[in-house]
């Protein structure tokens, strides 16, 4: 996100903490990411291909609230759907730089734009 925003993260690092009890999938912090522990401590042996593309999906979209949603805030509640719109963007992209032989673009992009439509209409 860094390169491709040309901003440097300001925190010193990123925390991610998977909770086996916690009720959201997943919730951004300035520093630290909480996510349910399934997302976190992924087991190829027993997950599917399609579950580590759901998680690394989760992953991106916070990590991607890092930058539009905790570095840069919109004023006030009624432009919140910034901050969503750059992250579903940003996590199509994140997961796009982290499964390239698994994700096709096309399927990336149309995920982000159906979602964009529905709302749209």
């Amino acid at each position: 996100m860094g390169l491709y925003t040309n901003f440097r993260y300001p925190m010193p690092k990123s925390d991610q903490l998977g909770l086996p009890e916690f009720v959201a999938g997943a919730m951004e912090n300035y520093g630290l990411i909480i996510y349910k522990y399934q997302f976190i401590a992924f087991d190829p042996e027993i997950q599917s291909t399609y579950y580590k593309q759901a998680a690394a999906r989760v992953m991106c979209h916070e990590l991607a609230h890092q930058w539009f949603g905790d570095t840069v805030t919109a004023l006030w509640w009624d432009d919140l759907f910034l901050q969503e719109g750059f992250a579903a963007f940003f996590e199509n992209y994140g997961l796009r730089m982290a499964l390239p032989e698994q994700i096709p673009f096309l399927v990336c992009f149309s995920s982000c734009l159906s979602g964009i439509i529905c709302v749209d209409f």
